[in-house]
């Protein structure tokens, strides 16, 4: 039995509470704004997989047309996961999602352009449903992470080495936010200073051949690998500042740096300017393979979340998601 926070009169709307989000956790006030400012939303409460699924299927059952998600970047991605996963089985289209920015940071969802305040979003929905009005959306396109050809996650930003290690150091903080984000870039600048264990722990190289559009990229041991659709990694870096890539593809940046190296490329990654070679790989591809000879798994950052991935590892563009979209000049209606 699901847990339900609200009944709900309709099931035009359903919404999706993470009961581990930041704004669950830290905001109950205005999650009670937002669900009172939706009052025919019927309103799940989960944490976790397996609750999920059971929403995605009730959603495909009863024809659901928007999916809100109360929660931050990994929701999004978690929750686009499973609803691609079961739609695409049943050959349903998917509805639309409609991303409420109650995560730690909202990288992503910032990242991807989408505007306001939880509440202010809530209203704007109940607005469109109650007047039966077209829904203000953009299209975006996820990309798709398969590992050992099945398919394990749709994300905007995803990565290894680098952005897996510094995230889980990052949540092992506690996760309170960009401060602690920056404390943990500078953390590491000082330990590459001194060549330390904590900048050898997260930039460790790992056992990788990356092939782009099948082409092997000239790079030794990998320490990073990131790829996506958003230009910000968070706290104002920007390592894909050339994204978003062409439709269809998915803009990537690899390096097999030495941690002195590192330094010399802390400019440029915050002004989002080239980072350049030698050392460093970046493009837009329309297929990544992640490839090892060694490595069974390794850890992987999806929009925020790290999770174990068994090799070998293909990243490539998704399908098209609507998300609703409001306050922006690039919107359509649906």
């Amino acid at each position: 039995m699901l847990p339900i926070i609200q009944s709900g009169t309709s099931v035009a709307a359903v919404m999706i509470v993470n009961e581990r989000a930041k704004g669950t956790i830290e905001r109950p006030k205005i999650l009670r704004a937002v669900i009172e400012a939706l009052p025919g939303c019927r309103v799940f409460s989960t944490r976790s997989a397996a609750a999920l699924e059971e929403i995605t299927q009730f959603c495909l059952e009863q024809d659901v047309g928007v999916v809100v998600l109360y929660g931050g970047d990994g929701t999004l991605s978690c929750a686009l996961t499973r609803f691609f996963l079961a739609y695409r089985e049943a050959k349903r289209p998917l509805p639309v999602f409609a991303p409420l920015m109650a995560g730690t940071m909202n990288t992503v969802v910032k990242g991807l352009g989408l505007k306001g305040g939880v509440v202010a979003l809530a209203k704007k929905l109940k607005e469109a449903l109650a007047e039966r009005r077209p829904l203000p959306v953009t299209e975006h396109e996820p990309l798709v992470v398969d590992e050992a050809e099945k398919t394990l996650r749709l994300g905007f930003l995803g990565g290894v080495g680098l952005p897996a290690s510094f995230l889980g150091h990052y949540y092992a903080l506690g996760a309170k936010g960009p401060v602690d984000g920056l404390r943990t870039a500078l953390q590491l600048i000082g330990s590459v200073m001194i060549r330390g264990k904590f900048a050898k722990r997260l930039l460790a190289p790992l056992p990788l051949e990356i092939l782009v559009n099948e082409d092997r990229l000239e790079l030794g041991p990998v320490c990073a690998c990131l790829f996506g659709k958003v230009k910000s990694v968070g706290i104002k870096a920007k390592p894909l500042y050339f994204a978003p890539p062409p439709s269809e593809s998915i803009a990537y940046v690899a390096t097999d740096f030495r941690p002195m190296r590192l330094l010399t490329k802390v400019i440029p990654v915050f002004m989002g300017k080239r980072l350049g070679a030698p050392g460093f790989c970046e493009g837009s591809a329309v297929r990544i393979e992640l490839l090892s000879e060694s490595l069974e798994g390794l850890e992987l950052m999806v929009d925020g979340d790290v999770i174990p991935a068994k090799m070998p590892l293909c990243v490539r563009p998704g399908p098209s998601v609507r998300l609703f979209d409001p306050f922006s000049s690039k919107k359509e209606p649906l």
